[in-house]
């Protein structure tokens, strides 16, 4: 069975109850085997709840991200790479992508979300120059735990459980 259940928020004090009225919901049914880590639930929570959203990174900018293309987010031209960023390992979820703040490359956020610590490959679609570990405001970390390099479009992320990393990339 499916259970549905919802509480206004009450303000006695106030004479009223807020949240009335129509609401409109939705939810998935995943039949599996085992606990929610063996499927990765909490991806498929996050895809489910988040469509994708794709903004200019800067008007007129027509390098790997042309002046038009963001505009059919579903079907890129066969100029940009279908799999521009991809995440390879159960548990790790890129939340976030984005120019950076200062200009000065590429922001990417994961997240480990299984509750163990596990290293996963981020792949770009262009080569990259180099990686750099930040803090959730995009700055360096003076000591990062690691250094990470990067083979052609790939790197590996280390990841302890539960973590949020923040990377600043540069492409070749």
């Amino acid at each position: 069975g499916l259970s549905l259940m919802r509480a206004p928020n009450m303000r006695p004090w106030k004479g009223d109850i807020l949240g009335l009225g129509p609401f409109e919901f939705s939810y998935a049914v995943m039949p599996h085997a085992g606990d929610w880590r063996t499927v990765d639930a909490p991806r498929l929570g996050y895809e489910f709840n988040n469509e994708p959203v794709v903004w200019p990174i800067r008007p007129g900018f027509t390098d790997f991200a042309g002046s038009g293309w963001w505009k059919i987010a579903n079907e890129p031209p066969a100029a940009i790479s279908p799999q521009f960023l991809a995440i390879r390992g159960a548990g790790a979820q890129v939340t976030a992508f984005k120019q950076a703040e200062d200009g000065e490359g590429l922001i990417v956020r994961v997240v480990e979300c299984l509750g163990a610590a596990k290293t996963c490959t981020l792949a770009c679609c262009r080569p990259v120059q180099s990686v750099m570990d930040c803090d959730l405001l995009e700055r360096p970390l003076a000591s990062p735990k690691a250094r990470i390099l990067p083979k052609g479009g790939e790197f590996q992320i280390p990841l302890s459980a539960f973590e949020i990393k923040t990377l600043r990339i540069r492409l070749a």
